[in-house]
């Protein structure tokens, strides 16, 4: 395997660690540790960490070490900030294109789900979460910003995790029917109303992290 494809795949392994949790936020790594754990040489572990760093996921501190990036309370609103401004902007784009067979395949997203729920399966419910609001913005065939999703739920996926261990069935249900209420109003063209569902969704979503009623 190259050297590039061995970057490119410790890259994903440890990315999918981060943002899953499995390396808590402030974990110090250790690049001999992660060497072993991924069965690498310390070449493409330095460079995938090194690109981490750049996407904000971990913080090099010099002659210190490298730690598993916070999300403190600051971090967290500008963090929704910017993802309402995206997702506004899509679903009001989207109003007025989505067709009927791209409703019908991000419906299809959500068939599994109250089984998922009943298994207390959070990372099925997670990855159906972000594969429709992610599914939402691809609709609109702008590479630019495909890019910036990515980076906005990659850091956005830490805090659902947070937040769906937190909630029990009828709160995880509640939420992911909140999904298809977007996709109801995109549906009937209603910009306006597709737009107040999703600041009231991920309204919701900061008041569940906060445990707020």
């Amino acid at each position: 395997m190259s050297n590039k494809s061995l970057k490119i795949q410790a890259y994903q392994c440890l990315k999918k660690k981060i943002i899953t949790l499995e390396y808590a936020m402030g974990k110090t790594l250790v690049e001999n540790d992660l060497c072993r754990d991924l069965g690498m040489g310390r070449t493409p572990v330095r460079e995938a960490v090194q690109q981490l760093a750049s996407e904000g996921l971990v913080t090099i501190l010099p002659r210190k070490g490298t730690l598993v990036s916070n999300i403190n309370f600051w971090d967290f609103e500008k963090l929704l900030e910017t993802r309402v401004m995206l997702e506004v902007h899509v679903v009001r784009k989207l109003a007025s294109s989505i067709t009927q067979e791209q409703a019908e395949r991000l419906h299809s997203l959500f068939d599994g789900v109250p089984e998922f729920i009943k298994q207390n399966d959070l990372d099925a419910l997670l990855t159906i979460e972000r594969q429709f609001h992610q599914g939402l913005v691809t609709l609109l065939d702008n590479p630019y910003l495909d890019s910036m999703a990515e980076r906005i739920y990659d850091l956005v996926t830490r805090t659902w995790y947070l937040s769906f261990r937190r909630r029990n069935q009828d709160d995880l249900s509640f939420t992911l029917q909140e999904n298809l209420v977007i996709l109801e109003k995109l549906e009937q063209r209603d910009a306006d109303a597709a737009e107040k569902a999703v600041r009231e969704h991920v309204i919701n979503f900061r008041n569940m992290v906060f445990h707020q009623p």
